[in-house]
């Protein structure tokens, strides 16, 4: 009779117990997922693992003004000159692409024996360029001035997404012209953009073009350890305006740090809130 009535009575403590470790998993689960987040955007954030460096790295921007006589061109000697006489710099580029968010705009399309198009972003790369970012190479070799235009690398998501033809010898062609690329080397991707954007397929050519008569240069630029940064930014852009006339005075600096620390804002205040 007694252990009938046990077994009628509602176990309240039991459902109590229940619904305690239930809220008590998800505050759990809230929890961890917060952590790995955050541990997630630090990583993306400061592991070599993005596939390029962004310590002390920056950038200077000058261009011409839009109302200024088309035969006005940017003064490249005298901003090098400038920038090498800055005891600040360590290092610095003319004319390359730093992959700030969006910072590649440059697209080709290729085809293969196996791929009717596939769109690569593009940008210009030499030995210097592979050393300032410190890419790390995956397969093969950085290509060099010393090699022939049609030397390429690309990145892992384009060696994936061209397939035999992405292996290091492999070969594709543009989708527009006779040109043709032979692969040299495969570098790690780049995760330069939010971390919920896709990785692009990218590819690395050299420089074809000349530097005289460009209305428009951005220089990247490496800074040595410990450097005021407000000091510098107001000493560059005081400089960059000193060397360059009243037509091209569109001068502009930024470090890639405090881009990507913007980037990832929305993410950090989001990892707050959990």
């Amino acid at each position: 009779h007694q252990a009938a009535g046990r077994h009628r009575r509602p176990d309240s403590f039991s459902i109590h117990t229940v619904l305690l470790t239930l809220q008590l998993a998800v505050s759990v689960g809230a929890v961890f997922c917060s952590f790995v987040m955050m541990n997630q955007i630090h990583y993306l954030f400061s592991s070599p693992d993005m596939g390029f460096a962004k310590h002390n790295r920056g950038a200077l921007w000058v261009a011409r003004r839009y109302d200024s006589d088309e035969g006005v061109v940017v003064d490249v000697s005298s901003v090098k000159q400038m920038l090498q006489q800055m005891p600040e710099i360590e290092d610095f580029l003319v004319d390359y692409v730093y992959p700030i968010p969006g910072g590649f705009n440059s697209t080709t399309e290729v085809k293969t024996e196996d791929i009717d198009r596939l769109k690569l972003v593009t940008a210009r790369a030499d030995e210097h360029y592979f050393r300032f970012m410190e890419l790390q190479m995956v397969e093969g070799e950085f290509i060099s001035s010393h090699d022939d235009s049609k030397m390429v690398c690309i990145n892992e998501t384009a060696a994936r997404a061209l397939g035999k033809a992405g292996r290091v010898g492999g070969t594709f062609s543009s989708l527009y012209d006779d040109g043709h690329y032979v692969v040299k080397g495969i570098v790690r991707d780049l995760s330069y953009a939010s971390p919920t954007t896709p990785i692009q397929p990218m590819m690395f050519v050299l420089r074809r073009e000349s530097l005289s008569g460009r209305s428009a240069f951005l220089f990247p630029f490496r800074v040595k350890e410990g450097t005021d940064r407000v000091a510098f930014n107001t000493k560059i852009m005081n400089s960059a305006w000193n060397v360059c006339s009243n037509d091209l005075n569109a001068v502009s600096v930024f470090f890639a740090e405090e881009i990507y620390d913007m980037v990832l804002r929305s993410e950090r205040l989001l990892c707050r809130l959990l």
